[in-house]
């Protein structure tokens, strides 16, 4: 009985159906969170949520596969080794800002350092947060490293492009953020059924 209850809490955090391993027992594990709260983004967003996860991002391609020709990599920017690169295009249709043309940016996923970063820029508004996080994960932009010090107007410049992709630009970054920092239905139920193991101390 307690296995299948423990597996019900499985099912219900991975979305789908699963089952218990045979005379295996879970413990209560954390549920993935595919939706980001209600409101935890940046005022000039309000109305803007992580979408939730309809689908995962395409498995990277083969290391030796030419990139598209609108993806950059700049000179100067060097990714830690092994991590998983994302080039992403926002079409001008979808900017605030159609007359600058499509915009492109690097990403990859924060370490802690990036974390800690970003929550010094919340301000003590939890409602900054996802936004600030997704920031922090661009790299370059338009084929330029990003600068923190950059003044308005100069290239790489974080607050000028998080403004012109607009509304549904900065969805798009927030889902690719959402995607690659949650684990996936799956990964949660494979983490339950297999990686957890309970017992009462005595």
């Amino acid at each position: 009985m307690r296995s299948r209850q423990m597996a019900g809490a499985a099912t219900k955090a991975a979305g789908r159906p699963v089952d218990a391993p045979e005379g295996g027992q879970l413990g209560e594990g954390p549920e993935a969170e595919n939706d980001a709260p209600d409101g935890l983004l940046e005022a000039e967003d309000e109305g803007l949520q992580v979408m939730p996860d309809e689908g995962r991002l395409p498995e990277p391609d083969d290391p030796d596969a030419p990139l598209p020709g609108w993806a950059e990599l700049p000179d100067g920017l060097t990714p830690p080794k092994g991590v998983q690169l994302g080039f992403l295009r926002i079409k001008s249709g979808l900017t605030s800002a159609p007359h600058l043309g499509d915009r492109t940016c690097v990403v990859w996923p924060l370490t802690d350092l990036d974390e800690r970063l970003a929550i010094t820029r919340i301000q003590g508004n939890a409602y900054n947060a996802i936004a600030e996080q997704a920031k922090q994960m661009v790299r370059a932009i338009d084929g330029v490293k990003v600068n923190w010090n950059a003044k308005a107007g100069e290239p790489g410049n974080l607050k000028d492009f998080w403004r012109d992709i607009g509304p549904k630009g900065r969805t798009l970054v927030l889902r690719y953020y959402n995607q690659t920092h949650n684990l996936s239905p799956e990964e949660t139920a494979d983490f339950l059924l297999s990686c957890v193991a309970v017992r009462t101390a005595t």
